[in-house]
């Protein structure tokens, strides 16, 4: 976790039966909060992380001038930074990994329970792993469909940006064009930016893994945390690229239908003309 992490590209804990339960003082064990909660990320807090086979505590040091999430490993003191998207991902990966591991065990009443819990409760997630907890049902609600025509909400992140992986390329070109105040051509260049972003932090991850290639040193277990988290921030990057490159899809059939149609009015405007002087 050295200068190898220090990514930009919008989360896995677990249980306390393999993660110690020892917090900073001042902050909170966010071990046992449910898989895709969102996460505060506050400082002092605790959050448990993958790093190839093995299982890292990362302690929330504060923020960065971009607002990204400084973290201290609590094992070795290192220190790191991620974009807030990024380190939600792997915090959110190893607690679905060990929920996953505890339904490979269970009968099927319990697995129901852990599958509940998984986007439940901290207490709930704790819990449900204890054999004949009572479990209360969930009441089903009804939404209330949305008037004809109207577009989606965009969801917000927590710090009330929009979270735009999260409503998909399509949704995100309308709110780009149509509700975020932006002018086409500024709409077009704010999905190229992104789209270049992503590919500047895939090349950088690429660089810096052919340099450990190149000059691997003498730690071991140093080298395999390198390399899994330039791992991961690459593939979090190729996807963000993937993302931004549907967007612009999108964008371009927007602005072929938008010309097809301007060419359809003014070849009628046309035809209106002509006839207009013949009469």
């Amino acid at each position: 976790m050295q200068e190898a992490l220090q990514e930009k590209e919008d989360s896995e804990f677990a249980d306390t039966e393999n993660v110690a339960e020892e917090s900073s003082p001042g902050g909170e064990d966010k071990t046992d909060e449910a898989v895709n909660s969102p996460l505060a990320f506050a400082k002092g807090d605790v959050y448990a992380v993958k790093s190839g086979e093995d299982v890292m505590r990362l302690e929330v040091v504060g923020r960065d001038k971009d607002n990204d999430v400084v973290v201290r490993d609590v094992a070795t003191g290192e220190e790191a930074t991620f974009a807030e998207g990024v380190l939600q991902s792997l915090v959110d990966d190893y607690r679905r990994e060990q929920v996953q591991q505890r339904l490979a065990g269970q009968s099927d009443t319990e697995q129901s329970a852990l599958q509940e819990a998984e986007v439940g409760s901290p207490e709930s997630v704790a819990g449900n792993t204890q054999a004949g907890q009572q479990v209360q049902p969930v009441e089903e609600t009804t939404e209330t469909p949305l008037p004809e025509g109207a577009a989606e909400p965009m969801p917000v992140r927590e710090d009330g940006s929009p979270d735009f992986v999260a409503a998909g390329a399509e949704r995100t070109h309308k709110f780009l064009s149509e509700e975020s105040g932006m002018s086409g051509t500024m709409a077009r260049n704010f999905a190229k930016a992104n789209a270049e972003k992503a590919q500047k932090d895939i090349d950088d991850a690429d660089k810096k893994l052919q340099k450990l290639e190149e000059n691997p040193g003498t730690d071991f277990a140093g080298l395999r945390k390198k390399i899994a988290e330039l791992q991961a921030r690459k593939e979090q990057a190729q996807q963000s690229l993937s993302f931004w490159n549907g967007v612009k899809a999108e964008q371009d059939k927007a602005e072929v239908a938008r010309r097809e149609e301007q060419r359809k009015r003014d070849a009628s405007a046309h035809d209106a003309a002509v006839v207009e002087e013949q009469g």
